[in-house]
């Protein structure tokens, strides 16, 4: 439940969102997903599936045709850790409109890091 509550706090002002259906009150759907180094989901929102697929790349599997979202991740534990000089990109999958492929980097490599990955569909 906290982790809900801090994403309706971080959202607040822009518009209000209810965390049982991921939906604002604009009629965007916000989708997320918090994957652990291995590839497993942690928790999420809309997310079917999530797999380590070598290190440092990753596949995230949403419930609905996501192509025209807007993306954003940041390299973050499951728990309350961080990570220092790690980064992450995110780019469209290209095997179905529902995936996302996620890279996150230490030291300017591919390395397995826990990462959260936020979604958001205007339509």
């Amino acid at each position: 439940m906290p982790a809900k509550l801090l994403f309706t706090i971080v959202l607040a002002g822009v518009f209000a969102v209810s965390p049982a259906t991921a939906q604002t009150d604009r009629g965007m759907a916000v989708l997320s997903a918090v994957v652990a180094a291995d590839g497993t989901t942690a928790r999420g929102a809309g997310v079917l599936s999530s797999a380590g697929e070598g290190a440092g790349i990753y596949l995230v599997t949403f419930n609905r045709d996501i192509r025209d979202c807007t993306y954003m991740a940041s390299v973050g534990g499951t728990g309350f850790e961080s990570y220092l000089d790690s980064r992450v990109s995110v780019a469209w999958g290209v095997t179905t409109p529902e995936e996302i492929f996620v890279n996150t980097y230490a030291g300017g490599v591919f390395a397995a890091l826990p990462f959260h990955l936020i979604v958001f569909c205007a339509r």
